[in-house]
């Protein structure tokens, strides 16, 4: 869905789109790339997985323009332990966390509660289940050593911002990022800021979440949506991400901003609220032309 709804856009703008499916090593994906030569690579492959940084690398070494972010910056958003490191020496507000890892002491969380536990290294909400939510450092351990298991790979113990949650949609354009849009989650059948995005599971055949999600153009006051504008520019500027961008943040009930998540190379779907404004097709654009400004910028040095 999200793939088919860039090809429709590509070719409604008049250009000549080939597919080229990649699997973990991504060596047939190369050499076909390598015999095409197209004048640019969209992007759209391993979204937030391990091989994910790799394929960009691989395309950097390629040397034809591709959109999105490059091989150090999606392996920096990736790593949400290193990303907020990151955020946080910068002055970004990110929610207090430890990691919790299997064969490891670690001391008592002593932020405020309740506590969110997930994988440190993961997307599309994988891990994140009604059980996430703890508020003793027991209940974070178990729930570290599910996820281990599960995973294999450690887990962020982070304090649960009872709030709001909003989505901020960037664009690069000349080098610099503008929001499309700012846009609010609501979560179906959850208690007044206490709803999260969750993994998916079936009952009977069909998929469902935790909370079921939905979600429109936030309502906020000019001040909160200049704040808010600002400090997704900010994390996407210190991860050095580039060509679009969405970061997630909430807020408390004291009005104050913390970024959860900070997503190279997000999923382009006209669907999500973010991506309609200006337009869909508008911004598959001008994701293309920030690539192809960067690679003229590039051979111009």
């Amino acid at each position: 869905m999200y793939d088919l709804s860039v090809v429709r856009a590509l070719k409604r703008l008049g250009a000549e789109v080939y597919l080229v499916s990649a699997d973990e090593t991504a060596t047939d994906a190369l050499r076909c790339l390598m015999q095409l030569e197209p004048d640019i690579v969209f992007n759209l492959a391993f979204s937030a997985t391990p091989a994910e940084p790799a394929l960009a690398g691989a395309l950097e070494l390629l040397g034809r323009p591709f959109t999105g972010s490059g091989s150090l910056a999606i392996a920096l958003a990736n790593d949400k332990v290193l990303s907020r490191q990151l955020m946080r020496a910068a002055g970004i507000p990110v929610p207090d966390y430890v990691v919790l890892s299997p064969g490891r002491r670690t001391r008592p969380c002593e932020f405020v509660r309740p506590w969110i536990v997930k994988p440190a290294s993961l997307a599309n909400s994988d891990g994140i289940r009604a059980s996430s939510i703890v508020t003793s450092h027991e209940q974070a351990l178990r729930q570290a050593e599910r996820n281990w298991q599960r995973f294999g790979v450690p887990s962020l113990c982070e304090t649960f911002v009872v709030g709001r949650e909003f989505q901020v949609g960037l664009i690069e354009m000349h080098r610099s990022f503008r929001i499309t849009a700012v846009a609010e989650l609501c979560f179906e059948g959850a208690a007044p800021g206490y709803g999260f995005k969750s993994e998916p599971f079936m009952v009977r055949g069909q998929r469902h979440r935790l909370f079921e999600v939905s979600q429109h153009i936030a309502r906020l006051p000019v001040p909160a949506i200049t704040e808010l504008s600002s400090i997704a520019r900010r994390a996407a500027e210190v991860l050095k991400l580039r060509g679009y961008a969405k970061i997630d943040i909430r807020m408390d009930d004291r009005g104050r901003f913390f970024v959860l998540e900070a997503n190279a190379n997000p999923g382009l779907w006209p669907g999500i609220a973010i991506w309609r404004r200006p337009s869909f097709r508008l911004n598959v654009e001008r994701i293309m032309a920030a690539a192809l400004y960067r690679a003229g910028e590039g051979e111009r040095c």
